[in-house]
């Protein structure tokens, strides 16, 4: 075969199995036998730039597929310069395709593969074939480096891990650090239900909190509080961090919770991308963009009152109760339906005042983000607000319910579950059982908790409560004893298998983001008690779709909960109605989460904007 200089042009021929790699062979070589379809990959490198050309052998027709995986071999080379056309996404292991060409560019760089620069003229052999490299300046290739911000409340860090480990199994060769807190870290590990992909290893960071400083009880703000003031340090230490296990050179992209503003400002900082997650409904983000027209416009609708159940002047309606006209895509939301610090511009809100400030600059500095992406399925959306948001951003891009696997798997054998909650749910009839949660940090108010367990006990369906330690007390006396036999009280249960199980007719729900659309899924309709935040915009769509109903007057008392029991567990109209809308929501659903599906489109396009990189090699 004879000597193969780095500045010639190389080619390395792929069998279609694209798993058994074939020798590289200068240019000019002949190429003997009939015109095939086996793919034909050339780089050039000459004079310190590399470019790729990619066709079928004989037949000249370009394959973009190739593009990517050298791509993938070549991104991180900093300073350096590829261009490509627009690749399509390589689902395959690159590792084995493209091996004679990383051991061509790692010659002699021994244990530091990763940094050392090839000078000289070395001297090698791939697959028994004598090689010879010219002085050159070009970097090895190295895995990508991305970096990840979780905020650790609520159920927020699970969409973004969930996230990241799909584009973690999308490019092997793109490594993942992911940063939040230990305490977040033990959750995330105690409920994940597989391991994490190689290239995704998570950090521990600074939570804020003082050395022997104790949280007030019953004040989840604090804690909120002290993370985000402690945050953007803390987030920079645990890169510094990440960087220097790994090894890895510069960081290239910053994917965050968008509640993590001063991940804009960090990103601009280290000259880097920028792609921040919502986590919260569409309908959610579109009110914190409009938050400053909303509040002008509650203020002139108020007189300058507060007007929070007062009514308005001369006995007209409320403004509580006025619906958002004036916003694209919200009309059917009520000024009453949206977070309080929307309202108060964080004047009088009972949340974190940083959580507050942080929230009022999400319209400020998510339009500079490379692209937003959304926690939900854009088939669910109104035109209008479809429309709307996206003239607002770069980008933005929708991948899905990052909580949920679509379509449902099947149920776990039920005695696997440790709790005790799928055992007993076989025990039941279809459609019986009333299941009570308020999620991991919402809170109601302890006489609401009394009413509700009056209204559970008087009418008598089975029910199935995740119910936190810290709340027990506040049950009427005797609950425990009476209810024995009629039900099941567990600290935490597997929410998502529980709403998939047959026998569950009805959810008691704060009407959490997640919670509702694990309901959707599960077929389960919905009553609705919603408690802060975005609940009470998730409420109304979900009356607005038909799925649910809310508690009457917005609190639990024991009549207004009998009859919302009765209205959705009964046979009658109301109750298949309900059913008949949820299991319509569902097949839409689904149906966006297919392959045809914009979610699909849109993740593809994600982990372009992710990977892809210009670069030009130095001299």
């Amino acid at each position: 075969m004879g000597e193969v200089a780095w500045g010639s042009l190389l080619r390395y021929r792929l069998p279609r199995a694209l798993f058994s790699p074939w020798p590289i062979v200068p240019l000019g070589a002949s190429l003997s036998g009939p015109p095939s379809s086996t793919p034909i990959m050339a780089v050039e490198c000459n004079n310190g730039e590399c470019r790729s050309k990619f066709f079928r052998y004989l037949d000249k027709a370009p394959l973009s597929l190739y593009d990517l995986c050298l791509r993938i071999l070549l991104v991180g080379w900093p300073g350096n310069k590829l261009e490509t056309s627009k690749p399509s996404l390589c689902r395959r292991n690159t590792n084995n395709i493209l091996s004679p060409l990383v051991k061509l560019v790692k010659l002699n760089a021994g244990a530091n593969a990763q940094s050392t620069t090839i000078g000289g003229t070395a001297k090698a052999s791939v697959y028994g074939k004598p090689i010879s490299m010219p002085k050159t300046n070009c970097p090895l290739p190295t895995f990508v480096p991305q970096v990840v911000l979780a905020f650790s409340f609520g159920s927020h860090p699970w969409p973004l891990l969930n996230l990241t480990s799909r584009l973690a199994l999308a490019a092997p060769d793109v490594s993942f650090s992911f940063l939040h807190t230990a305490k977040s870290n033990q959750k995330l590990s105690a409920t994940s239900e597989a391991h994490l992909p190689h290239k995704l290893k998570s950090y521990d960071v600074a939570d804020g909190v003082p050395e022997g400083h104790v949280l007030t009880p019953g004040n989840p703000p604090e804690e909120v509080e002290l993370f985000l003031e402690a945050a953007p340090e803390s987030f920079r230490k645990g890169m510094d961090m990440a960087v220097t296990e790994t090894g890895q050179q510069k960081i290239t992209c910053i994917l965050n919770d968008a509640f993590l503003v001063f991940g804009c400002d960090m990103a601009a900082d280290m000259d880097v991308k920028w792609v921040p997650l919502y986590v919260p409904a569409p309908y959610d983000l579109s009110a914190h963009i409009y938050s400053a027209l909303i509040h002008e416009t509650y203020a002139k609708a108020c007189g300058g009152r507060e007007a929070h159940g007062n009514g308005g002047a001369g006995g007209d309606l409320n403004p509580i109760d006025k619906t958002l006209d004036a916003i694209p895509g919200l009309s059917v939301m009520r000024f009453g339906d949206l977070p309080q610090e929307i309202l108060d511009q964080g004047n009088h809100s009972n949340s974190s005042p940083i959580l507050a400030r942080a929230l009022h600059r999400i319209r400020e500095v998510l339009p500079r983000a490379n692209a937003v992406v959304m926690n939900s399925f854009q088939e669910l959306n109104s035109t209008i607000l479809t429309d709307n948001l996206k003239s607002k951003f770069q980008d933005i891009l929708y991948v899905g319910f990052l909580t949920l696997i679509v379509p449902t798997p099947p149920l776990p054998p039920s005695h696997s579950d440790a709790t005790g909650c799928l055992p007993w749910l076989d025990e039941q009839k279809p459609t019986s059982v009333a299941y009570i949660s308020f999620g991991t940090v919402a809170a109601v108010p302890p006489h609401e908790f009394a009413a509700l367990a009056e209204a559970l006990e008087a009418a008598v369906p089975p029910l199935l409560w995740s119910l936190r330690e810290n709340f027990i007390a506040f049950l009427p006396n005797g609950f425990l004893e009476r209810t024995r036999k009629q039900g099941k009280i567990v600290p935490w249960a597997p929410q998502a298998h529980v709403l998939s199980h047959k026998v569950v007719g009805v959810f008691v729900t704060h009407c959490g983001y997640h919670s509702v659309f694990e309901s959707l899924f599960g077929e389960v309709p919905m009553i609705c008690r919603p408690i802060f935040g975005d609940h009470k915009m998730n409420g109304r769509i979900e009356d607005v779709w038909g799925i649910g109903v809310r508690v009457e007057g917005g609190v639990f008392r024991k009549k207004g909960m009998v009859k919302s029991l009765e209205l959705v567990l009964g046979n009658d109209q109301h109750g298949r109605r309900m059913r008949e809308k949820i299991r319509g929501l569902k097949e839409l659903v689904v149906k966006a989460a297919g392959p045809d599906g914009i979610a699909s489109k849109d993740f593809k396009t994600l982990l372009e904007l992710i990977i892809s990189t210009k670069i030009t090699i130095s001299r």
